[in-house]
């Protein structure tokens, strides 16, 4: 756990100066369209290692009980809606619609969590709902029910048999089909998400 979470941070140091010189290469007026597509396509995996050394830096955080939260009051709805507007793009260039049903939404909705961290929990759920759908759509609300806030994300995607649900917040697990084998993912994503939910006195469920 030490040397991983050393490890993670010194690799934070270059992937910054990777990403900071592929924005300064894209700005250039010289460079072609092919060589400027490189440049997105080098930025793009320096991200996605970026994401993936966070994920590693948090799991040993998690396993060494030194993840730290900064709780407050807050009504979810604004980071919900600025989760599901970043998401739009990528769901646009999949041919998916999005959607997040505010009807019934009212003042009252109050939780006590990490706004970072349930940021990072929207994130992980909603995009992995847009990951996985191939045509469709990707629906979030927010309701109140017995004093509790429910966040809830369905969509369209391509389902899950009742063995892969019953382990889907397993550590480093993935579903493995057909479907799946081309999308990208460490099975670390909603592992971290339900130590982080459990963390912060909430639950997390799927159906």
């Amino acid at each position: 756990d030490d040397f991983i979470s050393m490890a993670s941070h010194e690799l934070r140091t270059p992937l910054s100066i990777i990403r900071g010189y592929a924005d300064f290469m894209r700005e250039a007026p010289e460079l072609s369209k092919e060589t400027k597509d490189y440049v997105t396509k080098i930025d793009t995996s320096a991200k996605d290692l970026d994401l993936l050394v966070a994920d590693i830096l948090d799991v040993s955080k998690i396993e060494q009980g030194r993840i730290s939260f900064t709780f407050e009051k807050l009504n979810p709805t604004a980071l919900v809606e600025q989760v599901v507007s970043s998401l739009e793009i990528p769901a646009k260039e999949k041919g998916l619609g999005i959607h997040f049903d505010k009807t019934q939404i009212d003042n009252d909705q109050y939780i006590n969590v990490d706004i970072n961290r349930l940021k990072q929990v929207l994130v992980n759920i909603i995009g992995n709902a847009v990951k996985y759908t191939v045509k469709g759509e990707v629906n979030v609300k927010q309701y109140k029910e017995k004093e509790k806030i429910y966040i809830r994300v369905s969509d369209t995607g391509i389902g899950m048999t009742e063995e892969e649900r019953a382990k889907l917040f397993e550590k480093f697990y993935r579903i493995r089909t057909k479907e799946t084998e081309d999308i990208r993912g460490t099975g670390l994503g909603l592992w971290i998400t339900a130590q982080i939910i459990k963390e912060m006195n909430g639950i997390i469920s799927v159906e």
